[in-house]
C-alpha cells in the first residue's frame, strides 16, 4: 500500500521546507525515489512534515535524517545540507 507522503504545509512558516523536500533529489540518498518508498516511510515523513514542535525521522541502516520546519533552528546554518544525508556519516565527520 502507498501513502500520498504530499501534506500541505501546517503554516506558512512551513513553506520553506515543504519547497525544499519537493524539489530535493531524494534519488541521490540511500532513500531513493519518493514513488519507491514504502508506505511505512511515507506515512512517517508526513507525519513528521506535518508537527508544529521540531522534529526528525531518520531511516534506514545509513539512518538518513528528514526533519521538519520547526528542526530548522536547531541546525542553524547547515540545515538545508542535512536533508536526505546519512547521519552516521556527519557523526563521522565531526558533524561538518
Amino acid at each position: 500500500m502507498r501513502v500520498d507522503a504530499t501534506p500541505l504545509p501546517a503554516s506558512a512558516s512551513d513553506v520553506g521546507v515543504a519547497e525544499s523536500f519537493e524539489s530535493f533529489d531524494w534519488e541521490r540518498t540511500p532513500l531513493g525515489p519518493r514513488a519507491d518508498w514504502p508506505g511505512a516511510l511515507a506515512g512517517l515523513v508526513a507525519l513528521v512534515r506535518r508537527l508544529r514542535h521540531p522534529a526528525f525521522l531518520l531511516w534506514g541502516p545509513e539512518q538518513t535524517f528528514i526533519y521538519n520546519e520547526a528542526y530548522l533552528p536547531i541546525l542553524g546554518e547547515r540545515g538545508a545540507r542535512r536533508l536526505g544525508s546519512p547521519v552516521l556519516r556527519g557523526v563521522a565527520r565531526g558533524g561538518r
